[in-house]
């Protein structure tokens, strides 16, 4: 998904999105229905915070998450952001290289990991 893809399915929720400078890369608030991303990212870091913060809007996630949460919550955004055709082409032009593959799809390196993981769960 893009990040406008992402924008207009949260807004059908009710969810809000805003860019503005902010001291983390980005947050969600369930009871005011908001996602906050840090406008100073670069667009490639704001779509996977968008992506990351979009999941827990889409399942009422509300406070800090335990570390198993956020896995999940990385793993789910991954989805959101890669399929699985881009990522094997992305696989087989830059091997395991993680930063390779991250740049090839427009990804981070840590949305890139999230995937694997994802694959690595559904096998």
């Amino acid at each position: 998904m893009t990040d406008l893809e992402l924008i207009a399915a949260l807004e059908r929720e009710g969810v809000h999105v805003v860019f503005l400078p902010y001291p983390k890369p980005g947050a969600y608030w369930h009871e005011q229905r908001l996602i906050i991303v840090d406008a100073r990212l670069s667009p490639r870091w704001q779509r996977c915070t968008l992506a990351h913060e979009a999941v827990h809007a889409w399942f009422g996630h509300d406070g800090p998450c335990e570390p198993a949460r956020e896995a999940w919550v990385d793993e789910h955004a991954a989805g959101l952001l890669i399929s699985e055709a881009e990522y094997r082409l992305a696989e087989r032009i830059h091997g395991s290289d993680v930063h390779g593959i991250a740049d090839e799809l427009d990804v981070t390196d840590w949305i890139v990991e999230a995937y694997r993981r994802r694959l690595a769960n559904v096998a």
